[in-house]
Formats: structure tokens, C-alpha cells, sequence
């Protein structure tokens, strides 16, 4: 009989799952407690939320997206970036710490924009149908001519 190897679930999970992709889910943790725990310490005002890492084929580099992004709270990452890097060193095993480069994520501002565009209709059609029901209402008023 041919003798079956057996898989752990952490093995089937990294055959399935590019090592990009679980790395920068890694790196996203880490980056997002980090940022946490910085924005704790009053160092910078408003919710910063990492909504994503992009990181490159080599693993050199790394997007990091936010859901807004503010000009202070961009310099506040700026000038915190090689602390990021370093956390990033520290939890995640990699031989290069990928470089990191902060952006507001055009998803969020896209879906913002969109939502805009609803209500603004959604405005239009409640007051088309209110000008529809009192032109109708005075219609049926009883008036004979």
C-alpha cells in the first residue's frame, strides 16, 4: 500500500493561499495594532484604520491603505514609518523588512462618493413624489369646471 502523507491545516491553508497574501495579512495586523498603540499615546488625533496592504512580488515594499487619511495624520506616519518597519521586523519572520508607503484607500472614497450620489437621489425622488402627491390632492380637491 502507497503510504498517504498527511497535511496539517497550516500546510493545506499555505498551499492555497499565496505567501504574498499571508504575509501582508500579517503585516497588516501587526501595522494596525502598531498604529493603534501609537494613536493611544495622543501622538496623533482621529481614527486611523489600515484598511489593506498591498505588498510586492519580492516582498520589498508595502501599500498601506487607510480608510482617510489627513495630512497631519500622513506626516504623523511619515515620521513613524521606521518604527512601523521595525515592529513589522519583530513579529514578522521575514529576511527583508519591506519599506512602507502610506496611502488613503480610493475604495473608501469611492463608496463614499457613491453614497453621496444615492441620497442625492434618493432626495430627488421624495420630493418628485411629494410634488406628485399634492398636485394630485388638489386634483381631487372636489373642484367641478
Amino acid at each position: 500500500m502507497a503510504n498517504k502523507k498527511s497535511h496539517s491545516n497550516k500546510q493545506l491553508y499555505a498551499a492555497k493561499i499565496p505567501r504574498t497574501a499571508r504575509v501582508a495579512s500579517q503585516i497588516h495586523r501587526v501595522l494596525a495594532e502598531s498604529v493603534f498603540e501609537l494613536a493611544q499615546k495622543g501622538a496623533v488625533e482621529g481614527l486611523l484604520t489600515v484598511t489593506a496592504v498591498d505588498l510586492s512580488g519580492d516582498l520589498k515594499t508595502a501599500k498601506v491603505y487607510f480608510s482617510s487619511l489627513s495630512e497631519a495624520e500622513l506626516e504623523f506616519l511619515n515620521s513613524n514609518r521606521i518604527k512601523l518597519q521595525q515592529k513589522i521586523s519583530q513579529n514578522v519572520h521575514m529576511k527583508v523588512t519591506p519599506i512602507l508607503s502610506f496611502y488613503e484607500d480610493p475604495v473608501i472614497a469611492g463608496a463614499q462618493k457613491i453614497d453621496e450620489i444615492l441620497s442625492r437621489i434618493s432626495q430627488k425622488t421624495k420630493s418628485d413624489t411629494e410634488e406628485d402627491f399634492s398636485e394630485s390632492k388638489n386634483a381631487s380637491s372636489g373642484e367641478t369646471y
